[in-house]
């Protein structure tokens, strides 16, 4: 069989997918929290947290369903940013939009990206892969760790998660997903930040695994 020929199957079989993602994220299932993300307490072992909201105009950007955008204080430690948005079912227009993205649009230098781990809490030794940024503005320095925590799956990898989202959209008519950002300042010693971010996760996790669905 010749290359020409190898190709025309590929392209029908793209084109198929494309169809079909096309026709499932016209009519998703609407898919709902557990429990509510308010529901997380303010109160995390040595943290205790506040609520920050958006404004109209940036919730509307967001196209987020539900979310909570908290800062967590902790003594001895920098203020932990936490953001959680949950999308009960992606449309044109309202999908997850990546931090790595959407820092730089708000004046923030990348100044490297990779992944790191973080201990799961209950999970027998296992750790979390997350994406980790540090990002710089002006004098500021801060450590990034955010991840896609989506229909059962925790994903790190930005288009790993576009290919679950459109398998997962074709095969069971869910495209609903989450975000989950925590942040730090780094001050000069960014690994420093690394443990307080991870200590912080070891609180949080569980009690936001409670609420997706």
């Amino acid at each position: 069989m010749s290359k020409r020929q190898l190709r025309f199957p590929a392209a029908v079989v793209l084109l198929l997918i494309s169809i079909g993602c096309m026709q499932a994220m016209s009519s998703p299932r609407e898919v709902q929290l557990v429990r509510p993300l308010s529901e997380i307490p303010l109160c995390l072992g040595i943290w205790s947290g506040s609520s920050i909201t958006f404004d109209e105009k940036t919730l509307d950007n967001a196209g987020v369903d539900h979310y909570i955008m908290r800062t967590y204080y902790a003594p001895g430690h920098a203020p932990v940013s936490v953001y959680v948005g949950f999308y009960s079912h992606q449309r044109v227009g309202h999908t997850i939009h990546s931090p790595r993205r959407c820092y730089p649009g708000s004046g923030w230098e990348v100044v490297s990206t990779g992944k790191a781990e973080t201990p799961a809490p209950g999970s027998d030794g296992k750790h979390l892969l997350v994406n980790r940024m540090l990002i710089r503005r002006e004098n500021s320095l801060q450590v990034v760790y955010y991840w896609f925590q989506s229909r059962g799956r925790i994903v790190a990898g930005e288009y790993r998660e576009k290919i679950y989202l459109i398998l997962d959209t074709i095969f069971t008519g869910r495209n609903d997903g989450t975000l989950v950002r925590v942040s730090t300042d780094a001050g000069t010693a960014p690994r420093d930040a690394d443990e307080v971010l991870q200590a912080f996760i070891g609180e949080f996790h569980p009690q936001l695994e409670q609420c997706l669905p």
